[in-house]
């Protein structure tokens, strides 16, 4: 098994209870592996994770509980009872008991899966756990749309067992764990769903996409407390995919999305934002990503910081199987009316993908995602962990300590006919140069975009240097090879 590698930056603390800090944190695990939604709790971060290991369909789970500098402090294993287990969110109820839901496969020959839910006390002990026969043939991850103080609202999409097709559902379950009601929309073809209970009133609002028939449909779905559709609106065309849904006010809320559903070459996946009132009028609307590029939704692609900030995260320059290309987290901040404020980059050449974005208690950020080196792994992805402050900063960095997070990126490396700079607003009007060996400037531009293309046609073959330069120093720099 491969050791457990562990990048820490050490911050320095202040009076508040939660300091923000930050660290970036790479678990390297045996197998190809996955996350769930992390939570924060008493100023430690919970991790539940999936190990897949060389038997197909065998998963082990864990649920790694993270220190406020990044500290392996326990792993707890869940899988001892059954063949396959995948635990999918972590949720604190009533500030003290931990719920672990996972997907399980009981046995080797099961084809269908159940949902276990597992409770954890405050010293990180299980003291129960329920399996709840849920019969279905695939799943989302799921997330807690109710939190009342006796039962749960758990929500996502799923094939029931006698479909063909994924439907959206909503289990109650109570405090003792049982699943004391099960509801499905009838709303056949979802491929993606979130949901909220409107504030101060018993309805909920729904963020549908997909259907049967082509072409699919977002719609905006308004239930009363039995969960019947009393509103439906239609979602504007071009949003799709990993719908994330936040109420910001009794009225109001944000809505973000993919943008450019076509998926028609070249595909050019952008985070789509939108704040609406619960009329379906927009208020507000932004986009984040760049022309040619791939810069496609986390699945908790939504947060809000203590400090009413929006923050949006995404994969740059995705790619959605195991291979040789470089991708990063994007994490873009804006203000309560989507005015744009900073965008960060984080990565080092590898394959970065995110899956989760979470507000952090101190006014920060934690980013999680899976990370893939081709030049060391075989087909096996290993998780990453990103804590940031409130500004997209990991604080505390010693002189001299290299650190993966970027205002700019530059790509692709190796490249050919042009490279690419990608800058958040925070550096508009940045100069970059590209050097040849002999340290002559080649190619300039400024940035006054989010994005820049260059083109270098008329470069030889070889290795250059670069740097961006901003307000008289250099704030970026690195290596770029021309095939």
């Amino acid at each position: 098994m491969k050791d457990i590698v562990l990048i820490i930056v050490f911050f320095l603390g202040s009076k508040v209870l939660y300091p923000q800090g930050g660290f970036i944190q790479r678990l390297y695990l045996e197998g190809d592996n996955y996350v769930g939604a992390p939570v924060e709790y008493n100023g430690k971060y919970l991790l539940p994770v999936n190990q897949h290991l060389a038997e197909p369909g065998a998963f082990k789970g864990y649920l790694f509980v993270l220190s406020q500098n990044g500290l392996i402090e326990q792993k707890i294993n869940i899988s001892d009872s059954f063949y396959s287990v995948s635990p999918m969110l972590t949720h604190v109820r009533n500030g003290s008991a931990i719920l672990l839901f996972s997907f399980v496969r009981p046995l080797a020959d099961s084809t269908l899966f159940d949902l276990q839910i597992t409770m954890i006390d405050k010293y990180f002990n299980i003291i129960n756990d329920a399996i709840y026969d849920f019969n279905v043939n695939y799943y989302s991850y799921p997330y807690i749309i109710k939190n009342s103080e006796n039962n749960i609202l758990l929500s996502g999409w799923a094939f029931p067992s006698y479909s063909n097709a994924a439907d959206a559902y909503i289990l109650e379950i109570d405090e003792n764990l049982y699943v004391i009601r099960n509801h499905w929309f009838n709303y056949y073809g979802v491929f993606n769903f979130d949901g909220s209970q409107i504030p101060n009133t018993n309805e909920f609002l729904f963020a549908f996409w997909g259907g049967v028939g082509l072409p699919r449909l977002g719609v905006l779905a308004r239930t009363d407390s039995n969960f019947n559709i009393i509103r439906m609106d239609t979602i504007v065309d071009e949003m799709n995919l990993e719908y994330n849904l936040k109420f910001i006010s009794d009225t109001t809320f944000i809505l973000s999305g993919k943008k450019n559903p076509d998926n028609t070459p070249p595909r050019d996946d952008d985070v789509w934002l939108m704040i609406l009132d619960t009329n379906n009028i927009m208020y507000h609307s932004a986009i984040t990503g760049s022309m040619d590029t791939i810069d496609h939704p986390a699945v908790r692609n939504l947060a809000i910081t203590t400090g009413g900030n929006i923050l949006a995260g995404y994969t740059k320059n995705a790619y959605f199987y195991v291979g040789s290309y470089p991708s990063w987290f994007g994490l873009s901040c804006f203000d309560g009316s989507l005015n744009p404020l900073w965008v960060k980059y984080y990565g080092d050449g590898a394959n970065w993908m995110l899956y989760f974005i979470m507000a952090t208690n101190d006014g920060g950020c934690l980013l999680v995602g899976s990370y893939y080196d081709w030049n060391t792994q075989y087909n096996e992805r290993d998780i990453v962990v990103v804590k940031v402050d409130s500004a997209g900063i990991i604080t505390g960095v010693p002189s001299g300590q290299e650190v993966d997070v970027h205002d700019a990126i530059v790509y692709p490396n190796p490249g050919r006919e042009k490279l690419v700079i990608e800058n958040g607003p925070q550096i508009a009007g940045a100069r970059f140069v590209l050097y040849d060996m002999a340290g002559k400037p080649v190619v300039e531009a400024l940035l006054n975009k989010t994005s820049t293309s260059l083109s270098t046609t008329q470069l030889s073959q070889g290795l250059y240097l670069w740097n961006i330069i901003y307000k008289g120093k250099v704030i970026e720099s690195g290596k770029w090879v021309k095939e």
